[in-house]
């Protein structure tokens, strides 16, 4: 057919993978970690994306989450991360593990017992894997959640080779970490000695030593592989609780997506791109008559159509953005005024810089909430102008990132084992597929009156 031939040009980067890259082990970068009491996490949506975004933790663990199963992940945690939960689904409460997906990760129920905990397990390169558990003691009275402590860690312990974290809030005030003591005036020693002796039992060590909360030290971090961590240190809070903030030396087993080359279709140079599919028809005419094979002429085409993609349209690089776009210059200023007051309150005991470094807390919250949600409010309302819907498309971008709580395929379980590794992953389902159909082969009855004439070129068939 002679004319303009029109072409589908698909985008020359392929979504396979090449095993052997992407298992790479990286420099031994540190995992960093945040131990975290957020006093209802729904309602700090700005200060804990600001929060993840200064700190970019690889590891969150928190409580007191105040949640029930109403409540979405992407609700309260950026897209980049798998969240493991347990809500309390009532009145306060409630501990989660949010893990940033570049990391192995896997939930561990079996690990799970009766009290206010969350297990998930990180798989590392040339290590032991890393066994990670959010604990929220209620109150400084109750034996029963100890108990059941030490139950679950009981259980972990019996896994060979783990290395273990558990942080949280204990509630535990009595304890002088810093001389491994009770304070004279400390309430319910006996809860507090048998925490001391779940850590002896179960060979764990306590790593905080600061205060977390007034003067007491509330929020800890407890492993078997104190040697591991390079630096603990407590930061400001979202609560009225400070943030404990860890770094683990080790070398996370990654899968880390590559920035994508996207094709601007919009700005393509078309006219350039149909004279050249033209003469690129012509010239598979011509081998095509000269007896090329079928090979060769797809070669050709394959060639030619890319080599137009890269010529004449334009492309992006898409990556994760670095930072948060509500916010403002003003915000930063706030935040690190807030933070040079929080390392005075650190150094000295005047009340009055206690008092100002409250005050700043309160105006960055405050401002945080005000620019997350004229953000939001900019987004979904677009203003009159000549274009009207030039919001729109930044409207759709943020309810695609709303939509959903996590992407790719959730960890599979075969023979009892969660599998997070996508060619595992693919095996699994692979065999789910095969068992679906029968390898019995089809019976056909035998019918020695069936009668096959040919009549005008056509098979009739007679029984």
């Amino acid at each position: 057919m002679d004319g303009i031939f029109y072409y589908y040009i698909p985008p020359i980067h392929a979504s396979t993978q090449d095993r052997k890259k992407q298992d790479k082990i990286p420099k031994n970068v540190p995992i960093k970690m945040l131990t975290v009491n957020f006093q209802s996490i729904k309602s700090k949506q700005g200060l804990v994306k600001n929060l993840v975004e200064s700190t970019k933790p690889d590891i969150v663990l928190g409580t007191e989450t105040w949640i029930d199963s109403s409540v979405k992940d992407n609700q309260i945690f950026p897209p980049n991360y798998t969240i493991y939960r347990n809500d309390r689904n009532m009145k306060g409460g409630g501990v989660l593990i949010a893990i940033n997906h570049d990391h192995l990760s896997t939930p561990v129920p079996e690990l799970q017992t009766n009290c206010e905990i969350v297990w998930a397990k990180i798989s590392l390169a040339g290590s032991k894997d890393l066994y990670l558990a959010s604990y929220y003691n209620p109150k400084i009275s109750n034996e029963e959640s100890l108990e059941e402590l030490g139950r679950s860690l009981e259980k972990v312990n019996a896994t060979k080779n783990a290395f273990i974290i558990v942080g949280g809030d204990f509630n535990l005030p009595g304890w002088n970490w810093k001389t491994r003591t009770l304070k004279p005036e400390s309430t319910c020693q006996k809860n507090h000695y048998k925490f001391g002796d779940i850590l002896d039992d179960n060979g764990l060590v306590q790593l905080v030593e600061e205060p977390t909360r007034g003067p007491n030290t509330l929020d800890l971090v407890i492993t078997n592989n104190p040697t591991r961590f390079t630096r603990t240190k407590v930061i400001p809070g979202v609560s009225d609780h400070d943030i404990v903030f860890s770094e683990i030396d080790t070398k996370p087993l990654t899968r880390k997506q590559k920035p994508r080359n996207i094709p601007l279709y919009r700005k393509a140079n078309w006219e350039t791109i149909k004279e050249e599919m033209i003469q690129t028809h012509e010239k598979i005419r011509n081998l095509a008559s000269n007896g090329s094979s079928a090979e060769e002429l797809w070669l050709l085409f394959k060639t030619q159509v890319n080599q137009s993609v890269i010529n004449h349209i334009p492309h992006k690089i898409a990556k994760q953005k670095d930072s948060l776009p509500w916010l403002t210059p003003n915000v930063r200023k706030l935040i690190r005024r807030r933070d040079r007051l929080y390392k005075r309150k650190k150094k000295s005991a005047d009340p009055k810089i206690t008092s100002k470094f409250k005050e700043a807390r309160q105006k960055v919250q405050k401002e945080l909430r005000r620019a997350y949600w004229k953000y939001i409010e900019n987004i979904v309302t677009h203003k009159e102008e000549i274009q009207p819907h030039s919001n729109m498309k930044r409207f759709w971008t943020y309810i695609k990132h709303m939509k959903t709580d996590s992407s790719g395929v959730a960890p599979l379980r075969s023979d009892g084992v969660l599998h997070s590794h996508p060619v595992d992953q693919a095996t699994i389902l692979n065999k789910q597929f095969q068992s679906a159909f029968s390898s019995k082969k089809h019976i056909v009855q035998k019918n020695s009156n069936l009668v096959v004439t040919c009549q005008a070129n056509t098979l009739l068939l007679k029984i």
